[in-house]
């Protein structure tokens, strides 16, 4: 069974902490379990790097900063492999200077680029054979090497990323990410003092967290977690790393997908003066139709109106009910509904760092003159609406459209 571990900045900040992880990973290979371990700089390091660099007052290319910040991983790497080699682990510590290092990226320095399919050649032709042979490779998260041998970043919060692209090139079993806080958490512990574990947390919740902003893990690197790969977050304190915290279930599909709604929908749309400076306004439309069982599909909302979208069967009833909420003291003036509409999805994890795909899905449908009554987008999720008689067309259009772009 190969495992990926991942140790944060902060949970190997400390002496302490770095004799703790060195133990946890002891236990593991007593336990016949093969090791890669992925290192971040301790503690603040990188901040530091950083306030030199700002205190230095010159003009660094991007290649000398990336090589200066790596020295935070690359000390890591070193004092984890020397406190496991003082143990009796074989170890062997990997940076960007070694012949072994495995992961490859453009040129592009501050962040660097992935080429998986060299990436994926390296970890099968220099890490395998030493995991195979029993021995723990310690390598710098955050770090690449570009084609001429030069040392690249990531970008900040890489490590996690790191992580998960050797448990994909390398078809772990499991990664684990070894971090400050239990897991996932129902809401940032620092702002809510009762916010609970969540013991088990799907892909695409954890996903439209961490784009949303928490910080327990980066979102990138659920882009390399395999379908049946086990992956968990954990605390150091435990020094443990069959310990419990939360476990990530499911993964992401590298393409885009385009789906129709299978039934036709309406917008239903109140109009009023400055509704979107109103607090509770679109709470109490919702609340109403909720109570009425008429369910809401999509919405989309202005400074002087709000649109819900529902099945066009039961639109003329919604209209009653937001009618009955409309008075001539509120700011809600007037409602209305439109023609029948057929509702299209594009659905991808990848859309969000994705340049062009609405523009690309959008221009074949202008050219073709089919009219778009609207368009609603979130983080992994493009919703165009058109005319229900142009549906099967428009459907074509953008399937074809998204075919063609390029998720690498």
């Amino acid at each position: 069974m190969i495992k990926v571990a991942k140790f944060g900045g902060t949970s190997i900040g400390t002496p302490a902490r770095l004799q703790r992880a060195a133990r946890s990973i002891q236990k593991q290979v007593a336990k016949g379990d093969r090791l890669v371990v992925v290192v971040s700089a301790m503690g603040q390091s990188t901040d530091q790097f950083l306030g030199l660099l700002g205190a230095l007052k010159a003009n660094l290319s991007d290649r000398a900063v990336d090589e200066i910040l790596s020295m935070g991983e690359r000390l890591s790497a070193r004092l984890l492999w020397g406190l496991l080699d003082a143990a009796g682990i074989r170890s062997a510590f990997l940076d960007p200077s070694v012949p072994e290092w495995p992961i490859i990226t453009d040129s592009n320095f501050r962040k660097a680029k992935v080429d998986l399919q060299q990436t994926m050649r390296r970890c099968r032709r220099y890490l395998l054979p030493l995991i195979n042979d029993g021995c723990v490779p310690v390598i710098c998260g955050f770090l690449g090497r570009d084609r001429e041998g030069r040392t690249t970043t990531l970008g900040r919060g890489a490590s996690d990323r790191t992580a998960f692209l050797l448990g994909y090139c390398l078809n772990a079993d499991e990664v684990i990410i070894v971090t400050d806080v239990d897991g996932v958490m129902s809401a940032d512990p620092r702002v809510i003092k009762d916010a609970r574990l969540i013991r088990f947390i799907h892909f695409e919740e954890l996903w439209d967290l961490s784009v949303g902003g928490a910080q327990v893990l980066e979102w990138k690197a659920l882009n390399f977690k395999l379908p049946k790969q086990r992956a968990k977050i954990i605390h150091y304190r435990r020094g443990d790393l069959e310990s419990g915290g939360t476990e990530i279930l499911g993964s992401s599909s590298s393409d885009l997908g385009v789906s129709l709604h299978e039934r036709p929908v309406s917008s239903v749309t109140v109009v009023g003066e400055r509704m979107s400076q109103v607090p509770g306004l679109l709470a109490r439309f919702s609340e109403a139709l909720s109570a009425a069982s008429i369910n809401i599909v999509g919405v989309s909302t202005g400074s002087w109106s709000v649109s819900f979208f529902v099945e066009s069967d039961v639109s003329e009833s919604a209209v009653k009910v937001l009618h009955k909420l409309i008075s001539g003291k509120g700011p809600a003036k007037a409602v209305t509904s439109s023609e029948r509409c057929a509702m299209i999805s594009i659905t991808g994890r990848k859309l969000i760092y994705t340049p062009g795909v609405i523009a690309n899905a959008l221009l074949p449908l202008g050219r073709s003159n089919l009219n778009i009554v609207e368009v609603s987008t979130s983080k992994a999720e493009i919703t165009i609406f058109v005319n229900w008689a142009d549906r099967n067309a428009a459907l074509r259009l953008i399937k074809d459209s998204c075919s063609k772009v390029d998720l690498s």
